[in-house]
């Protein structure tokens, strides 16, 4: 089967980034496939990314044609056409496709209400084999994400955990992300919140970075979706949750989006987190589903329904 896939969600790294990534390399083993538009060379090398694959040449039609955007809509031009639903927009209208791709329940459920879509759900994957719990465990609560603050969007709110940082004597809270010129204001606004507290902020550290924190980190604080009504302004799943599980951290997530399927340990406001973190101290399980060996099985089973009897 010919395969397409094709995004505008190539850079920077996140979690959107991670999923497509990790589509298009299982779509690969299966398929014959091609993306419209590679990820940028410079598309770090981590968790074993950093692949290119052959570009759609627009000479054929394919099998199967598969889309996801958070930022405008693109004709359907395949056999079969599909759209990947991270979280759906009702300002992007999908004509012509027929079923969507959801990366949770909650997406799922969403996109039904605002698409009126049907869709089967592909969780996001990572190979919990790749992280390591210290045996070295510290009093480290980490929180990690994007530094940004806008009226509209996935703010990771670094500010109210600095914020609700208190009554936890010995604790150590760890803000850390990526950040861009433009996030300078917020960066400040988040150390002003951490002045006088146990708390660092670290900006736009490596990958190798985070991974070693994660490692001797006790807790996860998780705060996008907070002070939100809209449910398109919530974390849609929160990839960082798995790798915090797999790196024996207990994640702790604002009960909102889809991030709550993964971790079950959640709060609604602030002053709840430093209470939280004391009574859970137990890693909730890592579950088969969010690994690479089953996405990759569920991606075969999911093409495998859509087999054509005759190629265009």
């Amino acid at each position: 089967m010919k395969v397409v896939l094709c995004t505008t969600h190539l850079a920077p790294v996140g979690g959107a980034e991670n999923y497509l990534m990790r589509l298009a390399m299982a779509l690969e083993k299966i398929s014959d496939f091609y993306v419209v538009q590679n990820w940028p060379k410079e598309f770090p090398k981590f968790n074993g990314f950093g692949r290119e694959f052959r570009v759609y040449s627009g000479l054929f039609k394919p099998d199967i044609f598969i889309y996801c955007s958070h930022f405008r809509s693109f004709p359907p031009i395949g056999v079969r056409n599909f759209v990947v639903s991270l979280f759906p927009k009702s300002e992007i209208a999908h004509v012509g496709f027929e079923r969507a791709i959801a990366i949770c329940d909650y997406a799922s459920i969403w996109t039904k209400r605002i698409w009126n879509m049907e869709s089967d759900i592909l969780y996001p994957a990572i190979d919990p084999l790749l992280f390591v719990s210290s045996k070295e465990k510290q009093k480290k609560i980490v929180s990690i994400g994007h530094f940004f603050e806008e009226s509209d969007g996935h703010s990771k709110n670094q500010h109210i955990l600095a914020s609700a940082f208190t009554g936890l004597p010995g604790y150590e809270l760890v803000l850390t992300g990526n950040a861009s010129s433009s996030d300078s204001a917020y960066i400040r606004k988040v150390r002003k919140s951490a002045e006088g507290k146990n708390i660092r902020v670290e900006v736009n550290k490596e990958y190798e970075f985070i991974k070693a924190e994660l490692s001797t980190a006790s807790h996860l604080w998780h705060a996008n979706g907070y002070g939100r009504t809209d449910p398109a302004q919530t974390e849609h799943f929160g990839i960082i949750v798995l790798e915090a599980l797999a790196s024996g951290v207990v994640p702790i997530v604002h009960n909102s989006g889809g991030a709550p399927e993964i971790a079950g340990i959640t709060w609604s406001e602030p002053a709840e987190l430093p209470d939280l973190t004391l009574r859970h101290r137990s890693v909730p399980k890592f579950h088969e589903q969010y690994t690479i060996t089953f996405f990759e099985r569920k991606v075969g089973e999911w093409l495998s329904k859509f087999q054509l009897t005759k190629t265009t």
